[in-house]
């Protein structure tokens, strides 16, 4: 192989976010992002957590004779919603949760997500949770390709419980 052409396949690597330590071990994920548990009992592959997401509507409203700008007010809490991805992996718990929800059955869960960062951890609960979304990732690649899973869940409530 040409020498300069050695020195560029490493940095394209980490370009493409595969980092040489990653393909060494075969693991393309090897540390969780955060620990899931659904019901007290672990999530396994993990790979992704985005949220959770929350808001609180917005209303506005003009006193009477004002002709200056409209006041706001915090109106209703919106339910939130999370997406977790992961490995497809053996566990079945996301898929069959979403089945019993299309079949006519709300299940609502509580769902925990359990990360630590720069030595401070954090807890969120979510309360009320159930899968409204199933959706699979890129089954394409080559030799080493992570196919995933993707869910959403709506909650109706969280809380952040200290450490």
């Amino acid at each position: 192989m040409d020498r300069p052409l050695r020195r560029w396949i490493p940095l394209c690597l980490v370009v493409l976010g595969l980092a040489c330590s990653r393909s060494a071990s075969r693991q393309p994920f090897p540390q969780p992002p955060a620990a899931v548990e659904i019901d007290g009992v672990t999530l396994p592959g993990v790979i992704a957590v985005e949220g959770p997401v929350t808001s609180i509507e917005v209303r506005e409203f003009r006193e009477g004779g004002s002709s200056g700008p409209p006041r706001k007010l915090p109106g209703l809490q919106q339910a939130g919603e999370i997406v977790l991805t992961r490995q497809v992996v053996a566990d079945s718990t996301l898929w069959d949760w979403y089945q019993q929800v299309t079949s006519g059955t709300l299940v609502r869960k509580t769902v925990s997500i359990a990360f630590e960062r720069d030595g401070v951890r954090v807890r969120y609960v979510l309360l009320g949770a159930w899968p409204d979304r199933f959706a699979l990732g890129s089954l394409g690649g080559g030799h080493g390709a992570v196919h995933t899973e993707e869910v959403t869940l709506t909650f109706d409530s969280a809380q952040r419980l200290a450490p």
